[in-house]
């Protein structure tokens, strides 16, 4: 036995009292520690360790029990392991405390004892340019020695050196945004929150020639200039983020990140890159705990890719979903990581990172499946009972057969802290990310990076309503084509009341089948003379039932309710969409008899069906009943995506999810309509069921929503330009302007300064031309969405350059 009271030391030898000889028996050993006086100071031990010589068989086992010192009076002597952490592990366990605050798990003074007290160590780690190093020990508080050739610092094929370990750069971000959290949440501590974050030199893990983070950098400071992280929608955009925020980062960096995308493995909405491939789901999610993307293009990535995964668990025939990086079953000695694809390995943290993508009842459905393939089994020391909650990973197929070793024995602290602080935002309505948001430096970086730009501004009203008068009713016969019903315009009715319209299916009580549309139609221009642009549009109101729908069939029963933006572009004026009307649609299911009854849902298009629509699931249901209920939907008609809905305050971001395209041939006008329907329940094949209905409609109104617009400068931009727009040309004098789209020139002429064109989609490079002289100012152009007018403008400052 020996024991050491610098961990960092070499052996200190041991005396001869401490070699001790092993039988086939039990046998009490007592080694007096007076012995060790001469090799280490008692008063500071930090390890003990066992060892073996060769006299011992290979073959052979040795059982220990009940290791303890003890002093000269017989008491136990305490010596805390120095077992080494990951630096986000301590990062998200700040964040843990401070969610745990929020719910009123601990009590303030516990809360704070225990986060000043991780301060206080992590003051005392050793730093390089602010930065402690990825694994540190917690009792001695000295980075971890490893040999491991998982830490990809050093190049493949150099020499694994016995030395401290790395800094890691997705690490090190996952300690900082802990920090941040802390120092907004508890203000007596925030001046030293402020202490480490300041000292973090985010230029030193910057790759100034690629305009990339590097990985990661060694003890001695190389870095690894090998590899870098350049997915956007991985984990490490936490890092950028911080970066830029703190000034150290050029905010051009972040248009260097790859946002290519994933094929679906089973749905038709794709997700980021690196996906499936790249370690699953905490990749996509681990950021936008601390970040709000709820509503941006990575919030929404993230959510089609879990509705992918919850789609291939369908496809295979999994009873349980979530596929993320953790440690495999039986005893988590093996990770799997990037590049390691496993669909016969689930992991119960990947659900719940989830969480505010899914449906209360598909979270808990997976939950309950997981624990009923005993993947959260407690654990004992023999005495007691222990829930540590779910473990790290579970293989469904041999769980589900009964099968040996199917569950791993490990629980990893940072899969529990994801889960947790998942849900933390989840009950509290993204309070984690609230406090996030109130730091200086996460306002500066959402200020300078157009993914997560705020517009201002109050939305543009175009038109209001509040009984429908001057709306127009038309009727749908035999939706879907499924009876042969008779109907006629007569068929269905609008009626303007001073306070509210009704739209009524079937008012005369016929053997029909038939939806009624009200509608208000803009043709050419909006009511603000403006012409008919490509934006983003908002329809809000209010609407309500006479009555709420039963299972009598002898009672008139509702199908649906459907409200509609509807734009249709005759000549490809906008769009390209030949003949298509283009319809974000919101769908309320009223028929009793059908499971998702109570369910808001969205119309999408889909070319297998028949008509060629779908519906999906907003994550919002609503129950029937009398009273008024207030809605909003939002669309970009640029992007042809969904952007949200909203119902008595509840909303759900959608964006990613395409607007339905269904074929229509109304002539060669350009008009932007708002849709009322009522529909009333199919009267069976024969028409034998006699079904009308209404359905009141009060205060409408549409409007354009502000958007951020956004030209870069500097780099190529990493996504086309989405739609058509204005440029204004303002070069210094006797300037040639040259525009090249996809590699190909456009525009070759010299424009006064103040002209305007049209540039159709594509992505763009800028040239100037000094008349006469070779040297050029090369830019390219990247618009990410419209400006506030409804119309697609973007100023463009060039500007000479050698």
């Amino acid at each position: 036995m020996v024991l050491w009271s610098d961990c960092t030391g070499d052996f200190p030898g041991r005396p001869e009292s401490a070699l001790i000889s092993v039988s086939q028996s039990w046998a009490r050993q007592r080694i007096p520690l007076v012995d060790f006086q001469s090799y280490v100071d008692l008063s500071s031990l930090c390890r003990l360790s066992l060892g073996f010589n060769d006299a011992i068989h290979p073959g052979g086992t040795i059982y220990f029990d009940q290791i303890a010192l003890l002093d000269a009076e017989g008491n136990r002597v305490p010596i805390p392991l120095d077992e080494d952490t990951n630096v986000t592990n301590i990062g998200l366990y700040l964040a843990d405390l401070i969610g745990a605050l929020e719910l009123g798990w601990q009590d303030n003074e516990d809360i704070f004892a225990r986060l000043d007290q991780t301060l206080t160590s992590i003051e005392a780690l050793p730093k390089s340019h602010g930065f402690p190093h990825t694994h540190n020990h917690v009792v001695s508080l000295t980075p971890k020695q490893t040999f491991s050739p998982d830490d990809r610092c050093r190049e493949p094929g150099t020499p694994l050196l016995a030395e401290p370990n790395l800094f890691s750069t997705v690490d090190l971000s996952n300690l900082a945004a802990g920090l941040i959290l802390l120092r907004q949440r508890i203000p007596e501590l925030a001046e030293r929150a402020t202490a480490l974050l300041d000292a973090m030199e985010w230029d030193w893990l910057y790759d100034n020639q690629l305009g990339l983070l590097y990985g990661c950098r060694a003890h001695d400071g190389n870095p690894s200039t090998w590899w870098h992280y350049d997915w956007l929608a991985a984990d490490a955009r936490l890092a950028y983020f911080i970066g830029i925020g703190k000034g150290d980062i050029p905010p051009q960096a972040w248009q260097k990140l790859n946002r290519d995308p994933e094929e679906p493995k089973c749905t038709d909405v794709s997700h980021l890159k690196p996906g499936w491939e790249g370690g699953g789901l905490f990749m996509a999610f681990l950021p936008g705990i601390f970040i709000d993307e709820t509503t941006n293009e990575l919030g929404i990535s993230a959510c089609n890719f879990a509705r992918d995964q919850i789609c291939v668990a369908e496809q295979i025939g999994a009873p349980v979903w979530g596929w993320s990086a953790t440690v495999l079953p039986p005893h988590g000695e093996e990770y799997c990581g990037y590049g390691c694809e496993n669909l016969d390995v689930v992991v119960p943290h990947a659900s719940i990172l989830a969480a505010e993508c899914v449906t209360p009842e598909q979270l808990s459905q997976n939950l309950l499946a997981l624990e009923a393939l005993e993947a959260r089994e407690w654990v004992t020391d023999g005495e007691q009972q222990f829930d540590f909650g779910f473990r790290a990973s579970v293989d469904w197929e041999r769980a589900k057969n009964k099968k040996p070793d199917a569950v791993a024995t490990t629980y990893l602290f940072l899969d529990q802290s994801m889960a947790f602080l998942s849900l933390v935002n989840e009950i509290t309505n993204g309070r984690l990310r609230e406090l996030f948001h109130q730091d200086e430096m996460v306002k500066s970086a959402t200020a300078q990076i157009a993914d997560y730009a705020k517009c201002t501004g109050e939305p543009i009203s175009l038109y209001t309503s509040s009984n429908l008068a001057g709306h127009t009713v038309a009727a749908e016969c035999n939706p879907g084509g499924v009876t042969a019903c008779p109907c006629s315009e007569a068929d269905v009715s609008i009626t303007s009341l001073a306070d509210q319209g009704i739209v009524t299916s079937n008012p005369h009580g016929n053997n029909t089948w038939v939806n009624a549309i009200g509608y208000k139609k803009f043709t050419e221009q909006l009511p603000n003379n403006q012409p008919i642009s490509l934006g983003i549009y908002q329809y809000q109101g209010q609407f309500r039932l006479p009555q709420i729908p039963t299972q009598d069939i002898t009672q008139n029963n509702p199908e649906a309710m459907h409200l509609m933006i509807q734009l249709w572009d005759g000549r490809n004026e906008l769009l390209q969409v030949n003949k298509q009307t283009l319809e974000g649609a919101l769908y309320w299911e009223l028929s009793p008899w059908h499971d998702d009854y109570q369910k808001l849902k969205v119309y999408i298009s889909e070319p297998t069906n028949s008509p060629p629509l779908a519906l999906v699931d907003t994550g919002i249901s609503l129950e029937p009943d009398t009273n008024w209920h207030n809605f909003a939907l939002v669309v970009d008609l640029a992007k042809q995506e969904y952007r949200s809905v909203t119902i008595d305050g509840e909303t759900k971001a959608l964006n990613g999810i395409k607007l339905a395209q269904v074929h229509q041939d109304w002539g060669e006008d350009v008009s932007l309509s708002i849709i009322t329907e009522s529909q009333a329940t199919w009267p069976q094949e024969d028409c034998s069921l006699i079904f009308q209905w209404p359905t009141h409609f009060r205060n409408l109104e549409f409007s354009c929503l502000p958007s951020c617009s956004v030209v870069n400068m500097d780099s190529p931009p990493s996504r086309p330009i989405s739609s058509p727009f204005q440029v204004t040309w303002e070069p210094p004098e006797d300037m040639v302007l040259q525009i090249y789209q996809d590699g190909y020139l456009i525009y070759d002429e010299k424009r006064p300064a103040g002209t305007s064109f049209t540039l159709s989609p594509g992505r763009f490079e800028v040239k100037v031309w000094n008349r006469g002289e070779a040297p050029y100012a090369s830019v390219w152009i990247e618009v990410i969405e419209t400006s506030s007018s409804c119309s697609q403008e973007a100023v463009i400052p060039l500007l000479a350059r050698q």
